[in-house]
């Protein structure tokens, strides 16, 4: 009976209860901090009843073992009015972070002065872009310059620290004949982009048509 009452329940009745909680609480306007609203992104897993026909949720590590069935929450978190603003649920196999906070990004209806702050995992060219084309500002903390991140493609100082600008070329076509001549891509630019990224990074968008 509970897991066919489970089938009832939407995922979006869930995030109505934050948002109308919100609306209805004594916190009419979000807490600054400098001018700033700072929402965190992050994700986490929800364990739900056992339900192994349900492939998208169930989990099972070994043969022998029982398997258990697993959502994803990626939410936003107002840091400063300790409120919970958006929230996306996946099932556990098709979860996706980057594209969570993607689409809460541009759904995102608050004042342009804000800064989404995310940590190693989020770290990505479209999620700067979306959250760029709004007017607003981001924080996300990059992986090591020696892993598999996007800092890796780049040549950094060998210090402990750094300071540093990097200019990055984006194409829709990674053939050898539009990296030797990123000049001759056609551009659309429709910002040259002004945040920064924990590694700081300067991006400039290029579309080959």
């Amino acid at each position: 009976m509970r897991v066919k009452s489970r089938r009832i329940l939407l995922s979006r009745g869930w995030l109505r209860i934050p948002r109308t909680s919100n609306s209805n609480s004594f916190i009419k306007e979000p807490t600054n901090y400098n001018g700033f609203r700072l929402l965190a992104c992050d994700g986490t897993d929800l364990c739900i009843p056992r339900n192994p026909t349900d492939k998208s949720t169930y989990i099972q590590t070994a043969e022998n073992v029982q398997g258990y069935n697993v959502l994803h929450l990626t939410a936003l978190y107002d840091l400063c009015s300790r409120t919970y603003v958006d929230g996306i649920i996946q099932p556990k196999k098709n979860e996706h972070e980057k594209a969570a906070l993607w689409t809460m990004a541009d759904r995102y209806q608050g004042s342009e002065k804000t800064i989404f702050i995310a940590d190693r995992g989020f770290e990505n060219y479209n999620t700067f872009a979306h959250i760029e084309k709004h007017g607003m500002y981001y924080l996300i903390r990059a992986k090591d310059i020696n892993s598999n991140g996007i800092t890796s493609t780049h040549d950094f100082s060998a210090t402990p620290s750094f300071d540093e600008w990097k200019m990055v070329t984006l194409t829709r076509k990674q053939t050898k004949e539009v990296k030797q001549n990123p000049r001759n891509c056609q551009s659309r630019n429709w910002k040259e982009f002004q945040s920064r990224t924990w590694l700081l990074l300067h991006i400039k968008e290029n579309w080959n048509n």
